[in-house]
């Protein structure tokens, strides 16, 4: 699988509590190009699917708090691993998924962090011509 370290944001935010620039520009774009080249190649379809999960849980943690929306956050890990134990999902997108998973899980400003973030990569997702 190829090589995600240097990809793999350990934190959304500066010290100060502002967004990183990684969020939205670069790491993004080659994610995205990895997860587009993969074997399996990863389809939009499943990339829009976990997008939209993550935004649910994103929308349920603003109206309910955190608690109520890790469930959510580990769903989304178990299908990922049915879905590579099938081998129609590329092994790099699932670890990345866990990663990410396991850092927005801890809050709410986590979660925001990581929907910006998987945001950017639906953006920059190859169109197949």
């Amino acid at each position: 699988s190829p090589n995600l370290s240097g990809l793999l944001l350990r934190d959304y935010y500066d010290e100060k509590g502002h967004p990183l620039k990684e969020i939205y520009i670069d790491v993004p774009q080659k994610l995205a190009s990895i997860f587009f080249n993969g074997k399996p190649q990863l389809a939009i379809k499943q990339l829009r699917d976990v997008h939209r999960k993550i935004l649910k849980a994103k929308t349920k943690a603003i109206l309910k708090g955190m608690d109520s929306t890790r469930s959510i956050l580990y769903e989304c890990q178990r299908d990922l691993e049915y879905q590579l134990k099938r081998n129609v999902i590329p092994d790099s997108f699932v670890q990345f998924m866990k990663h990410h998973l396991a850092l927005a899980e801890k809050d709410e400003k986590s979660l925001e962090g990581f929907f910006q973030h998987l945001d950017s990569i639906v953006c920059y997702f190859p169109i197949k011509r």
